[in-house]
């Protein structure tokens, strides 16, 4: 069953903030939220936030189009690229993040993956390749996920993973006679990590995909025997799963939609 909700509201990216309820006197007790906005006038990096992460220990990670930021609630920490050097960012275009299974935080830029080692306090850079592109188009990383095994997924122009056991970085190429490979190899919109599952929600080249990490296989509207609804109403836009583990997503109608497989 596929549920669906007029959207109505253009989506924006947001600055961090926090709130907090505040009483008002009256006949009744009502609470309203009071946002505090964080800027660069409070010493963060860009106003153009790409991303947001709370780690374990509670930092705040903040990806800009101007740097990473690491916000303790008082204060922030500025990382950037620095020439010459390679244990700083990568790069200053930050896209998106995540946090490993050892607390180190993955940083997706225009120019590979920064991994800031917490122990080192500095960066390790990983580059991915592409067999068509050129390696400054191939690194333009647009997400990155961490799956339960502590394998690293990354996308942009293709989708790679990064084997934690190994070491070793595995592109998905697309195969024109195996209907279960990736469907082309173009940009990967979007991506979310389903544990329950153990796969992947993606968007290649503006069509839904879900990846069946176990045996390697892509499921989407040329290769649906389960007859999945959402690979025929998906739209290249946001995904997220909620505690339910049911996908939201964008119809081909901008509406809001919520699929659950088992009930498909």
């Amino acid at each position: 069953r596929v549920n669906t909700l007029p959207l109505q509201c253009v989506w924006a990216m947001l600055t961090l903030t926090y709130c907090c309820s505040a009483p008002i006197s009256g006949f009744s007790q009502i609470s309203y939220p009071i946002f505090e906005h964080l800027t660069t006038e409070d010493g963060l990096s860009s106003n153009k936030v790409e991303a947001i992460i709370q780690d374990h220990e509670g930092f705040y990670w903040i990806a800009t189009q101007n740097g990473l930021n690491r916000y303790d609630g008082t204060s922030f920490k500025v990382f950037r690229d620095h020439e010459g050097d390679s244990t700083s960012l990568s790069n200053d275009f930050c896209t998106a993040l995540a946090e490993d299974s050892h607390g180190d935080i993955l940083v997706a830029t225009y120019n590979g993956i920064s991994r800031y080692l917490k122990e080192k306090a500095q960066f390790q850079p990983i580059f991915v390749s592409h067999p068509t592109r050129n390696l400054e188009t191939a690194n333009w990383i647009r997400s990155i996920l961490v799956d339960k095994h502590d394998n690293i997924w990354i996308s942009g122009i293709g989708l790679w993973k990064y084997d934690h056991l190994t070491g070793k970085i595995i592109f998905f190429n697309h195969d024109k006679k195996d209907r279960t490979s990736i469907p082309a190899d173009g940009l990967i919109g979007k991506m979310v990590y389903d544990s329950l599952r153990d796969g992947l929600w993606l968007t290649v080249d503006q069509q839904m995909n879900f990846l069946d990490i176990s045996h390697s296989q892509f499921f989407h509207a040329d290769h649906n025997p389960a007859q999945w609804v959402i690979f025929d109403q998906g739209k290249d836009a946001e995904l997220t799963l909620d505690r339910d583990h049911q996908i939201w997503f964008r119809n081909q109608e901008n509406m809001l939609c919520a699929f659950k497989p088992e009930e498909n």
